[in-house]
């Protein structure tokens, strides 16, 4: 649902991601999928900045069209491959997603070759799909 892929990207603080959890706080953020450091990089033109009434609002508009009540009835499974920094920031993103929107967020750490698996088949939201 796009309304609620809208509130969890407008709901992660990827400034406080680069700066306390990647250690990267020369880094400029990015709001949409190309990062600022790749050619065709669009700034502020795309993408869903911070914004945490923003995000909840995203939140309350798929909530009536689904019929939902509670926001922790919403649960999402976040699919990482080991390795790297993936864990700490796929946590940040977890409990980001969990203290913003009030939803059941369960981080899931596979090998590779299953996450490559999992995501072929698009069963899961990738640690580089927030």
């Amino acid at each position: 649902n796009v309304t609620f892929r809208k509130a969890l990207a407008s709901s992660v603080d990827r400034r406080t991601i680069l700066d306390n959890v990647a250690e990267l706080p020369w880094r400029t953020t990015a709001t949409g999928v190309i990062p600022p450091e790749i050619a065709g990089y669009q700034g502020d033109a795309v993408g869903y900045p911070f914004d945490v009434t923003v995000a909840q609002g995203f939140l309350a508009s798929y909530m009536a069209e689904a019929g939902i009540d509670d926001a922790g009835d919403i649960v999402v499974e976040l699919w990482y491959n080991k390795g790297g920094a993936n864990q700490e920031i796929l946590e940040a993103v977890e409990a980001m997603w969990e203290e913003n929107l009030g939803i059941d967020v369960r981080t899931v750490n596979v090998e590779w070759a299953t996450y490559l698996d999992t995501l072929e088949g698009c069963n899961a939201i990738g640690g580089g799909g927030f």
